[in-house]
């Protein structure tokens, strides 16, 4: 008989009904809703097996040590721990990096980097421990890739790569903590740290998947470590390890929906981007253009019906990655759900940051704001009326330079995507 589920508050009066997410029956060997300063090291306990009320952290840190010891090759770690090292230097390279040259977007350039890497430990890990191929986690991560490379790419294009390049909003955030010792903690806790931890935890379902997959194949060795008993729980998933199920297709089909909706949104925000600051580079001033490149901001296309349709879409393709570990675990709720909860909790505040500094470049910003959802796309309640332009450009305006302005709309994280 498996144990109840025990909760431990911690900052937050919601935990039992997040809780009840995470073990809807209540049969759950342990839940945990972890602040951040502790996210860390609960992942690793569980990942180890512990089913302490409050996590044994020395207990946790000898079993590393042991994990590591014990390990012949690169492919005895578990795959989640090996990608919470890579999420650790990452972290600290960062940190230093961004010490050293003032320059605070070394996590924004690996933002669509280090979820492929983690994604593909998991297949590499596989493939050298001689499991044979499961459709379910292979198609995880190729739509993962393909996120990550259409991101990049879209990163590249408006120049987040040059290395003089930087998210306008670090310059406010400097500006509000101006102590140098507060910024430096702020810098090294969650711009390098916490960011990357986050990167980490939305690949988390992948574990859930591999896990299912690997307990068809157990070896003596595994059944010497605690490592099976990450998923929660495992029971019935075990019955039936590797079926298909109608939720992978929902996912499959939901991440592509949603991939495509972020692919159209950032390609229109593209294009706005580039006719208006083609115009600006002519000497034109902003009530001189045409509309409705006079505004200042798409209002236009996909952003009709939401304000930042592309962040909308990144929040749900995430949840879609967490819904392939449901599926692999017959149906139920598991702690992997943490990385889209989590992300989606950075997006309000970030999105409200971007949404204040938009506001006081340009005015009727309040006017959309008003007339149009934030982030669900929904029918907007009135058109935003267009001012009348004094000196419209021609519309076969030819795209001859490449706006600044245009590496603040996405990076599709996060919210370091419009200005």
């Amino acid at each position: 008989m498996q144990p109840k589920y025990q909760c431990l508050e911690i900052n937050s009066f919601l935990l039992d009904k997040i809780l009840s997410l995470a073990a809807p029956d209540g049969d759950t060997r342990f839940c945990f809703v972890p602040s951040t300063p502790f996210c860390a090291m609960v992942v690793i306990c569980r990942a180890l097996g512990h089913e302490y009320s409050v996590p044994n952290f020395e207990a946790c840190a000898l079993d590393v040590v042991r994990v590591l010891q014990t390990s012949n090759s690169y492919s005895d770690v578990p795959p989640i721990v090996s990608n919470l090292g890579w999420c650790l230097f990452f972290a600290l390279a960062c940190f230093i990096l961004q010490t050293a040259t003032g320059n605070y977007s070394y996590v924004d350039r690996l933002w669509s980097i280090t979820p492929i890497v983690y994604a593909w430990n998991y297949l590499y890990v596989a493939w050298a421990r001689g499991l044979d191929p499961d459709v379910r986690l292979v198609v995880v991560v190729m739509l993962v890739t393909q996120w990550g490379c259409r991101l990049t790419y879209n990163f590249y294009r408006k120049g987040g790569y040059r290395l003089s390049e930087e998210d306008y909003r670090w310059d406010f955030t400097r500006a509000i903590i101006p102590h140098p010792v507060a910024w430096h903690t702020f810098s090294f806790a969650f711009i390098a740290f916490y960011q990357h931890f986050l990167l980490f935890l939305i690949t988390c379902p992948l574990q859930t998947v591999f896990k299912v997959w690997e307990n068809k194949f157990k070896s003596d060795i595994f059944d010497n470590w605690c490592v099976r008993r990450l998923l929660l729980p495992l029971d019935h998933a075990q019955t039936h390890p590797l079926r298909r199920t109608y939720l992978d297709t929902a996912a499959s089909l939901l991440f592509g929906g949603l991939l495509i909706l972020e692919t159209i949104a950032d390609q229109q925000q593209w294009n706005y981007q580039q006719i208006k600051w083609t115009m600006l580079n002519k000497g034109h001033q902003l009530s001189e253009l045409r509309p409705p490149y006079n505004l200042g901001f798409i209002t236009t296309g996909t952003f009709a019906y939401s304000r930042h349709p592309n962040f909308f879409a990144e929040q749900g393709i995430w949840w879609s990655v967490y819904l392939f570990a449901v599926a692999a675990n017959d149906g139920r709720h598991n702690w992997t759900f943490l990385g889209a909860l989590l992300l989606t909790l950075l997006f309000q505040g970030s999105t409200r940051l971007t949404e204040y500094l938009t506001l006081q470049k340009y005015p009727r910003y309040a006017e959309y704001q008003q007339a149009v959802s934030m982030l669900v796309p929904l029918w907007p309640s009135s058109s935003l009326t267009q001012p009348q332009e004094t000196n419209p450009e021609p519309k076969t305006a030819e795209l001859k330079t490449k706006p600044n302005e245009s590496k603040a709309d996405t990076k599709s994280k996060e919210p370091k995507k419009e200005k």
